[in-house]
Order: C-alpha cells, then structure tokens, then sequence
C-alpha cells in the first residue's frame, strides 16, 4: 500500500491546487460579470475590468495546465496522473470512485482496467474538445505567455467545454 507524500499523492495533490485556483478564477469572472452594471456604476469599472481580463488569462493558463500532455516533464496534469497510474499500478486506488466517475464521464471503452478506462475517457475528451483546447492553447502562447502582435484577444472560447471534466 501507497504511503502519503508519494509520487502520485503528490501528482493528485498539485492537480487537485490547479483545479481548486481554476475554481477560484471562475468564482471571480462570475462574481465581476454578475455585477457588472452596479461596478460601472460606481466607478470602479476600470479597476475591476483590469482584474477581470487577468482572471480570463489566468483560467486560460490553468485550463492549458491541467489537460497538458506529460512528454519531458513530470507534470501535476490529468494526463500526468493518469500516465503514472499506468506505469505504476496503485494499490490505493478507490475503484469504486473511479467507476462512479466513469459512469457520469466514462466513454465507451473495451479496456479490462479502470486505469485503461480513465485513459480512454480523457483521450475521448480530448478528441471531442479538440478545436477549444488548442484554442485555450494558442490564446495562452500569444497572450498570457508572450506578448505576440496583433494577437486576438477575442479568440478564446468559452470555458465551460472544460468543466464537465472537473
């Protein structure tokens, strides 16, 4: 049995802090957009519209985060935990969690294992939204990570493709 502070429980706990901070993010953008007329209203339009455009570059950087392939880096991304539960097989894996998590998102695999069943979930979802993460990606890459020219700001789409995964 896997002990706290593990590879993977480490990977889970840096996945979990990103998705937490996205939530964090959409709660703002939320909160600002609700109250958009009274904030212009009293003044403060300038103040929160700069914070608002920082929230949106900031969703977009996590979004990125979170469904970003594993290649030379360890990383703290669904992908990253799931490549580690297939190279190294958890014993303290919950399958009852899993299952029930397949069966709200869960595609149609043939797989035998849950780990194989997860992988061919988030491949499925990739596949699917496709077009929106790599828009999520090049808005990241022009906008929030460099400073491109004539850069389209107007480019993103909306988030909430994403949120049926979190």
């Amino acid at each position: 049995m896997e002990l706290i502070g593990t590879s993977i429980d480490k990977k889970n706990i840096g996945l979990a802090k990103l998705i937490y901070g996205l939530r964090q993010d959409l709660d703002i953008d939320c909160l600002i957009a609700t109250n958009a007329t009274e904030i212009k209203k009293c003044g403060a339009g300038v103040f929160f519209g700069h914070i608002q455009m920082r929230v949106v570059e900031s969703i977009a950087l996590c979004i990125c985060k979170i469904f970003e392939d594993e290649k030379k880096y360890e990383l703290e991304s669904i992908s990253g935990v799931v490549r580690y539960l297939v190279a190294q097989p958890s014993t303290c894996l919950d399958e009852s969690k899993v299952n029930e998590f397949l069966l709200n998102y869960g595609c149609a695999s043939s797989a035998d294992s849950p780990i194989g069943k997860l992988q061919s979930t988030l491949e499925e979802f990739r596949d699917k939204y496709k077009d929106e993460l790599e828009r999520f990606k090049s808005f990241r890459d022009k906008v929030v990570a460099h400073s491109e020219y004539d850069a389209s700001r107007d480019s993103l789409p909306s988030y909430t493709v994403c949120l049926p995964m979190m």
